[in-house]
């Protein structure tokens, strides 16, 4: 995965939406982060802090800001700038409001990524499922993503993406019969949990801010970063991972 035209040189145009915390002479700004707030009675909360998360900003309007707070001597807000990147820091030439950019797309897994039989997908009743008898378990070895799909409320299907589809196939197919999709694994386990565990030991230093799995419409894993900016380290790593495992969100962006 080739993530160098997403690096930022001096003079490269950046824009984001986010929270912008100031202090002084320092300004910081900041990916739209998931807080958990305690119970504070109205009026008593403390003064705004940065996250740690976030790059330098230089010309920032803070009259401008969406939901400004002061308290402290610390300004609080929202907004999405437009600048310069310039050493470590943007450089502010425009600013709007706003806090988050585009939502990503979803997959939907509705239509499995193999053929249905002759008949079509089986009908049960609604908020059909899939359950095994005892301790049984759709996971083995082999299995590397699995992804429950529903053509309709009345239809399921367990769509396994497998190191060993043939494998697979006898382990559940009688178990399962119609209601079982096996494809190839575009990587093995092991090259999953490789990317899972560089993400988690370089977390701080890539300067990310979530990481997880998730499913495609081809019932292939996905690892999902969400980055601040692509540093030259991660995108290093990023060069060595196969292509489609790992998807990059960076916040912070080139225009």
């Amino acid at each position: 995965m080739d993530l160098n035209g997403l690096l930022f040189r001096d003079g490269d145009g950046v824009f984001g939406c986010g929270r912008v915390v100031a202090r002084g002479e320092e300004c910081w700004f900041e990916p739209p982060l998931m807080v958990r707030l305690p119970l504070i009675p109205p009026g008593s909360e403390p003064a705004p802090e940065p996250s740690g998360l976030g790059v330098r900003a230089e010309g920032v309007d803070l009259e401008r800001l969406d939901q400004r707070r002061q308290k402290d001597g610390v300004t609080e807000g929202w907004a999405c700038l437009s600048g310069i990147w310039h050493g470590d820091r943007l450089i502010v030439r425009e600013q709007g409001t706003g806090t988050h950019g585009a939502p990503s797309p979803t997959a939907r897994w509705e239509v499995p990524p193999c053929p249905p039989p002759p008949g079509g997908w089986p009908i049960g009743g609604i908020g059909e499922g899939i359950e095994l008898d005892g301790d049984e378990d759709l996971d083995g070895p082999e299995v590397v993503a699995l992804t429950i799909f529903r053509p309709s409320p009345r239809q399921v299907v367990a769509v396994i993406a497998s190191e060993d589809p043939d494998g697979t196939r006898r382990r559940l197919g009688t178990r399962l019969g119609e209601r079982l999709c096996v494809v190839t694994s575009n990587w093995t386990r092991r090259q999953v949990l490789e990317v899972r565990g560089q993400l988690d030991a370089h977390f701080d230093e890539w300067a990310l801010f979530g990481c997880g799995e998730t499913r495609g419409e081809d019932g292939q894993v996905q690892i999902s970063a969400q980055v601040v900016r692509v540093l030259p380290g991660f995108a290093e790593f990023a060069a060595t991972v196969p292509d489609g495992l790992l998807t990059v969100e960076p916040w912070l962006v080139r225009e």
